[in-house]
C-alpha cells in the first residue's frame, strides 16, 4: 500500500469514528429529551396537581416545618368542589389583583345554581386571572389571612382548611353580580371581562361587603 494510500484510509477511519460518535451523540440527546418530557408529565401530571420531591398534593402545597404554604392559583377545596367548569371557547376572564395584606381564597358563586365553579388562592401581592369562564351570572366570597391550616375543621359536611392567623371575609355585595352572559354584535360574539382587586376587610369599596366565617361555605 502506498503512503497516499495509507493517508487515504487513516482519514477514511477517523471519519468514520467521527460519524460514529456524532450518531451516537444524537441518540444520547434523543434520549435526554425523551426523559425531560416524561420528567415534566410526571412533574404536573394533572391539572392543578404538583410534584414536589416525592410528595404529590392535589392543593399545589409544600410543607415546612409543620407550616405549609399555598402557591399562588392552588385549589385549596379541589375535592370538595372539584374543578369547576369550564367553556374554553368563551373569551370571558376575571383578574384579580390581591392588594389585602393577606394571602386570599377567592370562590367563584354561578347565582343561579350557586354551585362554587372556582376555589383559587392567591397570594398576598400577587395576580390571578380565571379564564374561559361559562356563560351566566356570578359572584364571589373571599378568606383572607394568614398561616394556612388544611385540616382547619369548618363545620359537620363542610371542607376542612383556613386561615388561622388574623382572618377576615368578604362578599360581593347583594345584588351586585358579574354579569357573563354573552352578547353579540356585528364583528361577532361579545365575551364580557372583569378586573377586581382584593382588599382587607377593613377596606370598604363599592364592590365587597364584610362578612363572616360562617357564611364562607354556605
Amino acid at each position: 500500500m502506498t503512503e497516499g494510500m495509507k493517508r487515504v484510509f487513516k482519514r477514511s477511519i477517523w471519519t468514520l469514528y467521527l460519524e460514529v460518535f456524532l450518531l451516537l451523540l444524537l441518540l444520547c440527546y434523543g434520549v435526554s429529551t425523551k426523559l425531560d418530557a416524561r420528567h415534566k408529565e410526571d412533574a404536573f401530571p394533572t391539572h392543578g396537581v404538583m410534584k414536589i420531591g416525592e410528595y404529590y398534593s392535589v392543593s399545589r402545597t409544600t410543607c415546612t416545618d409543620g407550616l405549609v404554604f399555598l402557591m399562588n392559583g392552588a385549589m385549596p377545596f379541589l375535592q370538595y368542589y372539584g374543578y369547576g367548569h369550564y367553556d374554553y371557547s368563551s373569551d370571558s376572564f376575571l383578574h384579580l389583583t390581591n392588594r389585602a395584606g393577606k394571602d386570599a381564597v377567592v370562590l367563584l358563586i354561578n347565582s343561579g345554581t350557586g354551585e362554587v365553579e372556582r376555589n383559587v388562592y392567591i397570594r398576598d401581592a400577587y395576580n390571578f386571572t380565571m379564564a374561559d369562564i361559562p356563560e351566566g351570572e356570578y359572584y364571589i366570597r373571599v378568606a383572607l389571612g394568614h398561616t394556612w391550616d388544611p385540616h382547619k375543621y369548618n363545620g359537620e359536611g363542610l371542607p376542612n382548611g383556613g386561615f388561622v392567623d388574623e382572618a377576615t371575609f368578604l362578599q360581593s355585595r347583594i345584588g351586585d353580580t358579574l354579569d357573563y352572559r354573552f352578547g353579540e354584535n356585528d364583528n361577532g360574539i361579545i365575551y364580557p371581562v372583569y378586573s377586581l382587586v382584593l382588599y382587607d376587610a377593613d377596606y370598604i369599596d363599592h364592590q365587597f361587603r364584610p362578612t363572616t366565617g360562617g357564611t364562607f361555605f354556605q
